[in-house]
């Protein structure tokens, strides 16, 4: 029986959003994803999406955000990763898309990685044209837009969502060759899936795994659906909008 001690690595997944994203969540929250020797930590519910906020406090304050069941803080994952009983860990949330990465790296830094012997930072961008129509409908989905596509896509040109290499370019400054940015273009990916390409590119050729099944989740509506959800987005527009974002959701 080996000697060796056990090597750690954190996965650390920043979205693009509309990269598929949900999937990987959903195949690692639900054990989809398993090492043929070792443990895989995912600590959390579904999406770490929630753990955006609690960066940007400790970064700027130092100061823990309390928990929830399902949904652990900074300081409750740090002890599950000072605990050792895994072989990869994985963070996945593509709020941290537009996160600032000096005060990324400082969080990580201090609580994160003194506990690893290796990580990466794995990052998915989208084609602009895809990823235009892809947030469109996303948006009528849950009812957070209400205009055209010409509108959407002026939209997001002016708020630079689409200027993916500047934005990119302060990542790779910080995390230098730890940074992994892969296409989400089907010809390019892992037998032609993202959550495969993440598995390959996120855990080396040297770690063996298997995915049960192929989860399909957050899958796009066709343009009836998204009609339909259009029109009872506008019933509901002056409610609580949790409901309009839980409607949609379902």
């Amino acid at each position: 029986m080996s000697t060796e001690p056990t090597r750690r690595k954190l996965l650390f997944h920043i979205g693009h959003h509309k990269t598929g994203s949900t999937s990987i969540q959903y195949a690692f929250a639900t054990g989809k994803v398993q090492l043929e020797h070792g443990k895989i930590l995912y600590p959390g519910k579904l999406t770490h999406n929630y753990l955006r906020g609690h960066f940007d406090t400790y970064a700027a304050e130092g100061k823990f955000i309390p928990g929830s069941p399902g949904f652990p803080n900074l300081e409750r994952i740090s002890s599950l990763l000072k605990a050792g009983d895994f072989e990869i860990a994985v963070i996945s949330g593509e709020a941290f898309e537009w996160a600032n990465p000096g005060s990324t790296y400082r969080v990580l830094r201090d609580l994160m990685l003194p506990y690893v012997d290796d990580y990466s930072v794995l990052c998915y961008i989208r084609p602009h044209a895809e990823r235009i129509v892809s947030g469109f409908s996303e948006s009528l989905k849950i009812g957070s837009f209400k205009g055209s596509l010409e509108t959407f896509s002026r939209n997001a040109m002016r708020d630079g969502r689409l200027a993916f290499a500047s934005h990119l370019a302060a990542w790779a400054k910080k995390f230098g060759n730890r940074l992994i940015v892969r296409p989400v273009v089907r010809s390019e990916l892992t037998a032609g899936s993202v959550l495969q390409d993440f598995v390959t590119y996120g855990f080396g050729p040297n770690i063996s795994a298997k995915i049960e099944s192929e989860p399909l989740a957050n899958k796009s509506l066709c343009l009836e659906e998204l009609l339909l959800l259009r029109m009872i987005h506008g019933q509901v527009a002056e409610k609580n909008g949790q409901l309009r974002l839980a409607l949609g959701w379902e």
